[in-house]
């Protein structure tokens, strides 16, 4: 769903309440969903951990839900004008995404969110090519400590300032007013790490997805060769293989989409993949595994 709305990005408005509160919709358990900000269902969440049955560490005291109401207009029309302003697509990122999560207007779904406005912004403002998305979530997501780092730069000395208390069953109540908190967030450090993510992305990420897409097109090739299986098929065949050291299992091989194949087309299409991915069989190595482009349409 989240590819399917960056694909749209250019196009679409997504900093909109009706769009992100459909949005967080898509992404979590319906009946855990929003129909709007969270001072809607009047809950005060918060980012922590249990140390133990009466004990909570608390990393994060996000708005109280009866300021998301002022706030977040103020938030959405300052975010409209960074994203059609000319400063940097990445600086434009980072402030829009960063701001929204610190805001938090939802109950869940908020860091899924937060990450899926770096890449659309970076759609939006076609950082990559059209249709392309930059891949940037993997590297944040693989790095947690510095993830972590660009989160805490906020977190950690706004949280002296909010004065809260936590009821035995772990609901929060903010008791002072905290709104003026969320309002001008310093953004230097976090356009600072977004930047550094970017450039992993570039020098990492990209190289191994470029590599897997070349291994990719080199077996639909090689399996044409043996079966011209239909698109769905052949993309579902490499991610079995993929996922069982270049072998289709022999429960897989009863899946309708291979009943019609023959025994030797079957190991035709195994050695073609392997050859393609430069699997050895006698190897526990695994290459790396992505998802197959989509059929063009």
């Amino acid at each position: 769903r989240f590819a399917d709305a960056l694909r749209e990005a250019p196009q679409r408005d997504y900093l909109l309440k009706d769009t992100l509160v459909a949005l967080q919709q898509a992404i979590v358990d319906p009946r855990f969903a929003n129909t709007g900000w969270r001072d809607s269902v009047n809950e005060q969440n918060y980012v922590g951990r249990s140390l133990s049955l009466n004990e909570e560490e608390v990393h994060f005291v996000p708005p109280r839900p009866q300021d998301l109401p002022e706030l977040m207009p103020a938030y959405l029309d300052a975010a409209r004008s960074i994203l059609h302003s000319d400063v940097s697509p990445v600086i434009a990122a980072a402030v829009i995404a960063y701001s929204f999560v610190f805001l938090h207007p939802f109950t869940d779904g908020n860091g899924r969110l937060h990450r899926f406005l770096i890449h659309y912004v970076l759609s939006f403002r076609r950082f990559a090519p059209d249709g392309v998305v930059f891949p940037i979530s993997a590297i944040m997501l693989s790095r947690p400590q510095d993830y972590d780092a660009s989160l805490e730069s906020f977190s950690k000395p706004m949280l002296p300032l909010v004065d809260h208390d936590l009821d035995q069953l772990g609901r929060m109540t903010v008791l002072n007013d905290t709104r003026d908190l969320y309002r001008h967030v310093d953004c230097t450090f976090l356009c600072e790490k977004l930047f550094e993510f970017v450039e992993a992305t570039i020098e990492k990420e990209l190289p191994e997805e470029i590599r897997f897409l070349q291994h990719y097109d080199r077996a639909r090739r090689l399996m044409r060769e043996v079966v011209d299986l239909p698109n769905r098929h052949a993309d579902l065949f490499i991610r079995l293989c993929l996922q069982n050291k270049g072998r289709l299992s022999t429960n897989k091989r009863q899946l309708p989409e291979y009943d019609a194949l023959k025994e030797d087309e079957i190991v035709g299409l195994e050695a073609a993949v392997a050859e393609a991915f430069a699997l050895d069989a006698e190897s526990e190595k695994q290459p790396r595994q992505s998802s197959p482009p989509a059929p063009e349409r």
